[in-house]
């Protein structure tokens, strides 16, 4: 059975390829077809799910038990010019729209020109990356806290705080913000510990 470390791993890594639809909004509000926002929400999540299932499958199928939690670690060396520079060009574009969301709240209420908001905050992305060199972590660490807490905890307090909800939605939205608080916690805890032991074996 898999152990709680590689529990919160999975959740991670599957809340960080279905977490971006914080973008959304954006595309609802600036979007020329408005109408057609349920479709294109549900044509990203299918193209996503079918994305991710289609190279667990084929990893699976080419490396069998030797797959590695990232599967580019299973590819030949000589391919790594190719392989390396797509991986650092899927998480550059990536991690920018995911807290594009959490950039823009932030800067209505702050004196900092967005510019010098946008570099400290990738500047912390970049100290993370540096302090935890194990791709499947930050990702899964990035998946516990900053999706759980983005797309999940901040909509359902904003709904609470602007919406007039009854009590059976107030009671759902406070579980959800609380649940997703748990979650980044826990898997913020478990990564600490996974890079400490990590650390202390090496």
């Amino acid at each position: 059975s898999p152990s709680p470390e590689q529990l919160m791993h999975a959740v991670g890594v599957v809340a960080s390829c279905f977490g971006g639809h914080p973008v959304f909004p954006s595309l609802h509000s600036e979007g020329p077809t408005t109408h057609q926002y349920p479709y294109i929400v549900g044509v990203s999540f299918l193209m996503a799910a079918l994305n991710c299932g289609a190279m667990g499958c084929i990893g699976v199928a080419a490396f069998g038990g030797r797959t590695s939690p990232e599967v580019t670690l299973n590819l030949p060396t000589h391919l790594a010019p190719v392989v390396l520079p797509v991986v650092v060009l899927s998480s550059a574009t990536k991690f920018p729209l995911l807290f594009n969301t959490l950039a823009l709240v932030f800067e209505n209420d702050l004196t900092l020109p967005n510019t010098v908001f946008r570099f400290c905050l990738l500047l912390c992305l970049l100290s993370m990356a540096l302090a935890v060199p194990d791709f499947m972590l930050i990702v899964s660490v990035t998946g516990c806290v900053a999706v759980f807490l983005i797309s999940i905890a901040l909509p359902s307090l904003f709904y609470l705080r602007l919406a007039p909800a009854s009590p059976h939605s107030r009671l759902l939205h406070s579980g959800l913000v609380g649940g997703s608080c748990g979650v980044a916690v826990v898997g913020l805890g478990l990564a600490c510990w996974s890079l400490l032991q990590e650390r202390l074996k090496s």
